[in-house]
């Protein structure tokens, strides 16, 4: 008690020294500022705040108390504040250059770009030639995506000043725009600018980490621990090199260099090493060391929080809940501890309870990346697809560098059916988060579901370079080789995936797909039942058996695995649409749209719901139901392509609009480039606008691809009549009703034929 007690005696006495020496607020605030200074100039921050804390009472609109507050706020560990501080002081001192950078660094490291690059143009507007000003203003143009005009700033600012910061942000920028060699380029000439400062190879380094390229990047980093033996960022990267090739001791060594030397009341570098230590499985040492930090009282919390979790962890639940309870009745107001309170429900199941404390969290810190992500999860777990986007959408614009968030945005949307949205959000994933595995991941499954094949060629070789153990990129790289007609590639590529993991449901759905495709049905049943029999219980297992049953037409063992799969998780969308599936089948089209309906009950922006149930309508020809349902789809996605090519088609047979029937076929069209159905809607619509020369080509390579379909050869017989070319006409028409004497157009095709 004795160095807490003579710190806050000093402060109190040069306070009431302060005080008594003058009466005069603007000379009283001006002492307690030179107080500040001197404890700040010593190192004793608590002391500094306090004195610029009573500067600000004497005039709060003190923009150098502010200022310095900012400072000592930065320095104590407490970044909100030092965030809060620095906006004020920019907005007192309007006319200094430092106090409107250090503003906009700020935001910019808060991801606000708009407002960060508007206090970047203030201190441009009053130091022109600063070069940091520059490297600020184009950081955040990169982050409002203006890449053009922030890579212009950010060469201004390495011709003012040839910088670490003006370089590494330029590489940066480049390799936002895809641009490697010119991101390795800037990397290497940061480096040339500053060679003694460690920065420069620390940014190379995790350019290189990104890239693959493990030993160049270790010692890379090992340059940057030479030039400064506690550099956080090399040190850290270091033992993740470290860990990662099971070289424990070796990361320690870098984690233990760092918790020694930290001098910061929260305690980052210590907690680091606890989390070695946790994943390395010496509970007990992490444990002691957490009881070490807790002697911090501004780390009390998170220690106690951690310390918990990892006493769940081995199973002495009731121990771990009671901790964090008693952490919560001391500090009600703590977002880490009601965070960790909603991890310990989630584990349960306790889905509810969980998302009431993750929303305590939120409300505790709006700005929360961990409270916004677990409540993206439960309601997640929770089936509520639009409020976990929302949530997910929350913790990117506090921090687009959230892969996972990128990720399950882009999972969603596609099991939803919206394919377009998926590949968006797996685009950005991949733009924000270059290094990241499953970000990559997202964008390979989303380019072969969005049909872009070759863009999805170089991803997925790469993974499975970089990731020779991993049954997922080969699994993946099995969906690339049935995407190019590769049989052959696709059942080896498969094969290898359920050698890895034998329970791989992408692996074991391509394979169905080959089985199927080559006739072997009997293979493929064989397969499935003796996973399911092994393990019963296993949701994904049965969801693919019941896929696999009805690939083999046997609907009834379909029908009972979706509706086991539903036993096992009543809230399975996945189960409903396999039951549905199965029922529309079976002709029990009734049944199939109730199910599809209680899907849209649970889901009500379900694109890919409401398609099934606007599909079954027309399949028991309530045209104007299915019309109806599609435009309510189109009103929840203007781009959901099946929705567009249908209403077209219906719009187009039944005497719509049809420059609305051709835009909506033009939108299905850009989002299905490659489906031959979707040229034919286009076609169609051209034929009925009268338009058959724009008609002719599209159905002519329709015809091409599937020679034998009749509707195909009826709406090429039209365009051919329109045309007037009648012997063309007439061959298609004849070859139309040859084909399928009673398909349902064959009646409008036999009139056609008999009016030439």
């Amino acid at each position: 008690m004795a160095g807490p007690y003579r710190a806050v005696l000093a402060v109190f006495l040069a306070a009431a020294f302060a005080t008594s020496c003058s009466t005069d607020p603007d000379a009283a605030k001006r002492e307690y500022l030179a107080s500040g200074d001197r404890y700040l100039a010593d190192g004793k921050l608590n002391e500094a705040i306090v004195q610029y804390r009573n500067a600000l009472q004497q005039d709060p609109k003190f923009g150098e108390a502010r200022y310095r507050l900012a400072e000592a706020y930065a320095k104590s560990g407490d970044i909100a504040g030092a965030y809060r501080e620095h906006i004020r002081a920019a907005d007192l001192l309007p006319n200094d250059v430092d106090a409107q950078i250090k503003a906009a660094a700020f935001l910019l490291a808060g991801n606000q770009f708009e407002d960060a690059k508007d206090r970047a143009r203030k201190a441009i507007a009053i130091e022109p030639s600063n070069a940091k000003a520059h490297v600020l203003l184009g950081n955040a143009l990169a982050g409002l995506r203006d890449f053009d005009e922030g890579l212009a700033q950010l060469e201004e600012a390495a011709r003012l000043k040839p910088s670490v910061a003006a370089y590494g942000s330029k590489a940066d920028l480049h390799l936002q725009r895809g641009e490697t060699d010119a991101a390795e380029a800037s990397f290497k000439l940061a480096i040339d600018a500053e060679p003694t400062s460690p920065e420069g190879h620390v940014a190379y380094a995790q350019y290189l980490l990104a890239r693959g390229w493990i030993d160049r990047a270790e010692e890379t980093l090992k340059h940057a621990v030479d030039l400064d033996a506690n550099h956080i960022v090399a040190n850290r990267s270091l033992a993740q090199i470290y860990l990662r090739s099971g070289k424990v001791a070796e990361a320690e060594r870098y984690l233990k260099r760092l918790a020694d030397a930290e001098a910061a009341p929260h305690a980052s570098s210590r907690f680091a090493l606890v989390d070695l230590y946790v994943a390395s499985r010496r509970n007990g040492d992490a444990l002691k060391l957490l009881e070490t930090i807790a002697l911090s009282e501004p780390a009390y919390a998170e220690a106690r929080a951690r310390a918990a979790t990892i006493i769940y962890a081995e199973g002495r639940t009731a121990e771990a809940r009671r901790m964090i309870d008693e952490l919560l009745i001391k500090y009600p107001r703590n977002a880490g501890a009601h965070i960790t309170k909603a991890r310990f429900l989630q584990a349960e199941r306790q889905y509810d309870a969980a998302l009431v404390e993750a929303k305590a969290a939120v409300a505790i810190d709006n700005n929360s990346v961990p409270g916004h992500l677990l409540c993206a999860q439960l309601y997640q777990a929770r089936n509520d697809r639009d409020q976990a986007i929302a949530s997910y959408r929350q913790v990117l614009r506090l921090n687009p560098q959230v892969a996972s968030a990128h990720v399950e945005i882009s999972r969603l949307s596609m099991a939803s059916g919206e394919f377009k949205s998926a590949l968006d959000a797996a685009e950005a994933g991949a733009a924000n988060a270059p290094s990241d595995g499953q970000a990559q991941l997202a964008l390979a499954r989303a380019l072969l579901v969005n049909g872009e094949v070759r863009r999805a060629v170089p991803i997925v070789g790469t993974l499975v370079k970089l990731n020779p153990g991993s049954p997922v990129a080969h699994s993946l790289a099995g969906t690339l080789a049935l995407a190019q007609s590769d049989y052959s590639t696709a059942r080896r590529s498969f094969e290898h995936t359920l050698k890895l993991d034998r329970a791989n449901i992408d692996a074991l759905s391509g394979l169905l797909l080959l089985d199927v495709a080559e006739k072997r049905s009997a293979d493929a049943v064989a397969r499935i039942e003796r996973l399911t029999t092994a393990a019963p219980d296993n949701l994904g297992l049965q969801l693919l058996a019941g896929k696999t049953y009805a690939a083999a037409r046997d609907f009834p063992k379909a029908e009972a695995a979706a509706r086991r799969a539903l036993e096992l998780d009543s809230d399975s969308l996945a189960a409903y649409s396999l039951l549905g599936e199965v029922l529309v089948a079976t002709n029990r089209l009734d049944l199939a749209r109730a199910e599809f309906e209680r899907i849209v009950e649970r889901q009500p922006e379900s694109v890919s719901a409401h398609t099934v149930v606007a599909m079954v309508y027309e399949l028991q020809r309530n045209k104007a139901a299915a019309r109806q349902r599609y435009e309510r789809i189109l009103q929840i996605d203007p781009r959901a392509a099946v929705a567009a090519n249908n209403l077209a088609y219906l719009y187009a047979e039944d005497g719509g609009n049809l420059d609305v029937a051709l835009q909506l076929a033009q939108t299905a069209k850009q989002q299905l480039p490659d489906m031959h159905e979707v040229d034919d809607t286009l076609a169609w619509v051209y034929v009925k606008k009268a338009l058959p020369s724009m008609a002719i080509p599209i159905l002519e390579q329709c015809v091409k691809r599937q020679p034998k379909n009749p509707y195909y050869l009826f709406h090429l017989g039209l365009a051919y009549a329109g045309a007037g070319e009648k012997a063309k006409a007439r061959q298609s028409l004849q070859t139309a009703l040859g084909l399928a004497q009673k398909f349902e157009a064959s009646d409008a095709a036999q009139k056609a034929l008999d009016a030439l």
